[in-house]
């Protein structure tokens, strides 16, 4: 392992003396779309394009993230910057092994690309994810090495989501909204005991996952039952819906930063409780606040 990692910063080494600063800020800013702009994608997705397919995206999408953070608290690999300083990089946070962007960028395009059922957008779908990974690279962030197995990890995700999604959706569907409710909280519970075996981070960030998944679960199972929200629309209902939806979005993020969260495990609590609360206003309370102001389209007759 040793032998690739020293590969590795070779090659990080390499590519970086043809960067120039105007290159280094465009990687920046891609590198962007798989990381702190999910924020938005996933919102944009889920209101403003189709409800459905943005929940099936959602679901895939938290899934990796919390198997991404396990695995690289359980390989607990340093990042390039860390161990050679040829390197250019502003750093970043956490392990490096797997490469999170690249495989969130192969579950999230991927899993739209399913969606769209078109073979240019699978053919766009793969540039993006590759791409994404080139970003990590340049800006010496992650080893070639833990791009591919981002990309590999991702890629047998989005497989195993692909293939069972129909059957595990009729499972759902034979439960009522009491079960249904039931089983997305111990999905959030399941998360929590996972991530004490595999260790994923603080524990509140456990918690935090935990508490959301929950949610955001709970919520979709009340939304599909009794919304007729689909995200769809003409443009001005699908950018207001956008603007509003975010505005609350960021005042819940804003309000748990700004107060704080209590040490402890009264403070893994209250934050699981908030981070419930934010998944599900995206999932439920943003669409049912949605038809409400006469922000959605009315049902087909």
């Amino acid at each position: 392992m040793q032998g690739i990692l020293e590969s590795g910063i070779e090659w990080i080494v390499w590519i970086q003396q043809f960067q120039t600063p105007a290159t280094f800020r465009f990687w920046e800013i891609y590198t962007n779309f798989g990381g702190s702009y999910y924020l938005y994608l996933v919102p944009a997705l889920l209101w403003c394009v189709d409800y459905r397919a943005g929940l099936r995206t959602l679901a895939i999408f938290t899934a990796a993230v919390v198997v991404n953070t396990a695995l690289k608290e359980w390989f607990a690999q340093p990042r390039p910057f860390q161990l050679d300083e040829r390197i250019i990089s502003d750093g970043e946070m956490g392990y490096g092994l797997p490469s999170g962007h690249a495989q969130l960028a192969v579950v999230f395009w991927g899993s739209i690309a399913s969606w769209v059922g078109r073979t240019w957008f699978w053919w766009l779908a793969a540039g993006i994810a590759f791409l994404m990974g080139v970003s990590r690279i340049v800006l010496g962030v992650h080893f070639p090495s833990d791009v591919v197995a981002g990309w590999a990890l991702g890629a047998l995700m989005l497989w195993l989501y692909l293939r069972y999604q129909s059957g595990l959706e009729a499972w759902l569907a034979r439960y009522p909204l009491g079960g249904q409710v039931g089983w997305a909280v111990t999905a959030g519970v399941v998360v929590l005991l996972f991530v004490q075996v595999i260790p994923a981070g603080p524990a509140g960030m456990n918690a935090g996952a935990a508490g959301f998944i929950a949610g955001a679960g709970a919520g979709a199972a009340i939304g599909l039952r009794s919304l007729t929200f689909d995200g769809r629309g003409p443009a001005w209902q699908r950018g207001l819906r956008f603007v509003l939806g975010l505005a609350v979005l960021f005042l819940l993020i804003g309000g748990m930063r700004g107060f704080g969260v209590p040490e402890g495990g009264l403070g893994r609590l209250v934050l699981a409780l908030y981070m419930a609360i934010t998944g599900l206003w995206l999932t439920f309370g943003a669409p049912w606040l949605f038809e409400r102001v006469r922000l959605s389209r009315a049902p087909a007759a």
